[in-house]
């Protein structure tokens, strides 16, 4: 061993070397930057999930990175500044909905807990609604309508209504069904939802 560099508590996915920097991926969500000739480190970038893997460009101008969360960036390495070129869901779609206004407008429900709002137009991520933070991690997302709000009823009993601009949540109802809430519709007015669970019960 000719040096060693305590570069993060987790674990190191990817590691590329350009000519004054080696990059490190990590799973703590970072792009860690240390200097070639002193491995000094320089600065770190925080992306959305753990960094699975990285490459550079030949001109050693430019990175891309990666995540977990299905996310590729476009990384500038000399300002650090990074953009989103790709996001994907990670796991099965289970649900798909137009939305009811815009027909280049589309709402996905994922296995991956994630629900996303996407253009049609060149197919980028508007939008990424998440799990509630007080949901059990088992909880998944089953059915979805997209109005002026996005509306998806979950395993745990939950309907939940997010943002399809911000994908913040804005409210949600709890032990709408037992076992889970598998479909869900709409009114035309927008005043009432209809809902089914897996145990055979509809409701309004």
């Amino acid at each position: 061993i000719v040096t060693a560099v305590a570069a993060t508590r987790m674990e190191i996915s990817s590691v590329v070397s350009l000519r004054n920097f080696t990059l490190f991926g990590c799973a703590d969500a970072t792009v860690k930057f240390f200097g070639t000739a002193d491995n000094a480190s320089m600065g770190e970038i925080r992306l959305d999930g753990p960094v699975t893997s990285l490459t550079r460009s030949p001109d050693h101008l430019e990175l891309l990175a990666c995540t977990l969360n299905g996310t590729v960036y476009r990384i500038n390495v000399a300002s650090r500044q990074f953009i989103i070129i790709s996001e994907n869901h990670t796991q099965g779609v289970v649900a798909v909905a137009f939305s009811g206004s815009d027909n280049e407008r589309i709402a996905t429900a994922s296995n991956d807990r994630t629900i996303r709002v996407w253009d049609l137009s060149d197919f980028s991520v508007i939008a990424t609604a998440h799990a509630r933070k007080d949901q059990d991690r088992e909880a998944r997302p089953q059915c979805l309508s997209f109005s002026d709000v996005l509306l998806s009823g979950w395993t745990d009993g939950r309907i939940i209504a997010h943002s399809p601009e911000t994908g913040e949540s804005l409210w949600f109802v709890d032990n709408a069904h037992t076992g889970g809430v598998s479909a869900l519709a709409l009114s035309h007015n927008r005043r009432f939802l209809l809902t089914g669970g897996e145990q055979g019960e509809v409701r309004r």
